[in-house]
């Protein structure tokens, strides 16, 4: 059994290949070599797949197929996420509430 952790495992079997393997083939193999029980997977592999995506090592490619990210370019696997109208409206809206609230009186007579 191996003493190190599931995500540094997988780091290890993609490294170990050449393509980019399917989320449920990296984990077989993960599990495999950890020798992980039978009544753990489960958690096991919800732990593996939060892990890759919060380890910037990882990419995952279409088809929740995952790779090195050493491997790709940036322009390959950076996914522009486009604004919603909404937000951009609910912005504008509120800066200029701010403007409006931020007019100062023209003089001292204002203030009374």
């Amino acid at each position: 059994m191996s003493h190190k952790s599931t995500i540094d495992v997988a780091y290890d079997i993609l490294a170990a290949g050449k393509d980019p393997l399917p989320f449920s083939e990296l984990f077989k193999k993960a599990a495999e070599e950890l020798q992980i029980p039978e009544t753990k997977l489960q958690k096991k592999k919800s732990s593996l797949y939060s892990a890759l995506m919060l380890d910037n090592r990882f990419v995952s490619l279409s088809g929740n197929v995952w790779d090195l990210r050493k491997r790709h370019r940036y322009e390959d696997v950076h996914v522009e996420i486009p604004e919603d109208e909404e937000d951009e409206e609910e912005e504008t809206e509120s800066e200029e509430e701010e403007d409006m609230s931020l007019e100062l009186p023209e003089n001292e007579d204002n203030y009374d």
